[in-house]
C-alpha cells in the first residue's frame, strides 16, 4: 500500500494564496476574503483564466504558499509519512518538492501532472489516494484505488450527487482510522 497525497487543497492552501494573488493584482474574486468563503472549485474560471496564466510560471507564487492550517502538526504527529505526492500543476515538480522542503512536511517524492485526470496513470489498486477535487477521487476509486476526498469549504458548490458515495475526511489526522477501517 502506497500513501499519495494530492498537494494543493490538502497540505497546500492553494485557495487562499490565490485569493491573496488576485487582491494584489487588482482582480479580486467577489464576496471572498477568505479560503473559507469560496464555495466552488470552478471560480477562477480554468487554466486559460488571466490569473492563472499570470502564475503558471511564477516560481515566487508557488514558493510562497502557506501550509493548510495545522498540516505540518498533524502528519508529524499521526504519523502521517506519503510515500508520494501527486499533484496537476502548471510548474515542475522540483517546485513543489523545494515548498515541501521549504514547509517541513514529509519529504518524499513528487510527481506533476498537466491535468488531475492524468494523475490515474501513476496510480494503482491498493493505493490510498488523498485529493479535494471529486470526480478526480471518483475516477481513483473506479479503478481500485482507495481515494479518499479531502473535505473542502468550496465543496457547497458541488452537486451533492458528485460527493455521494465518496470516502471523505477533513483532516489529514482522520485518515489514519479511515485507512485501517478499509481494510
Amino acid at each position: 500500500m502506497r500513501l499519495i497525497l494530492d498537494v494543493d487543497g490538502v497540505v497546500c492552501n492553494f485557495v487562499q494564496g490565490m485569493i491573496e494573488f488576485a487582491d494584489e493584482v487588482g482582480d479580486p474574486i467577489p464576496d471572498t476574503c477568505c479560503w473559507k468563503d469560496v464555495d466552488t472549485y470552478h471560480f477562477f474560471g480554468g487554466w486559460d483564466n488571466a490569473l492563472w496564466k499570470q502564475i503558471a510560471n511564477d516560481s515566487y507564487f508557488w514558493m510562497n504558499l502557506k501550509r493548510m492550517p495545522r498540516v505540518r502538526h498533524t502528519m508529524i504527529t499521526n504519523g502521517i509519512w506519503p510515500d508520494m505526492y501527486l499533484t496537476a500543476r502548471p510548474v515542475g515538480s522540483h517546485i513543489t518538492g523545494q515548498w515541501i522542503q521549504k514547509e517541513m512536511l514529509p519529504v518524499a517524492g513528487v510527481i506533476t501532472v498537466d491535468r488531475p485526470e492524468d494523475k490515474m496513470e501513476h496510480l494503482r489498486p491498493g493505493d490510498v489516494f488523498v485529493d479535494d477535487h471529486p470526480k478526480t477521487v471518483r475516477m481513483a476509486q473506479e479503478m481500485g484505488v482507495k481515494a479518499i476526498l479531502m473535505r473542502a469549504p468550496f465543496h457547497r458548490g458541488v452537486d451533492a450527487a458528485e460527493l455521494e458515495g465518496l470516502a471523505a475526511i477533513s483532516c489529514l489526522s482522520e485518515i489514519v482510522s479511515l485507512i485501517n477501517n478499509q481494510h
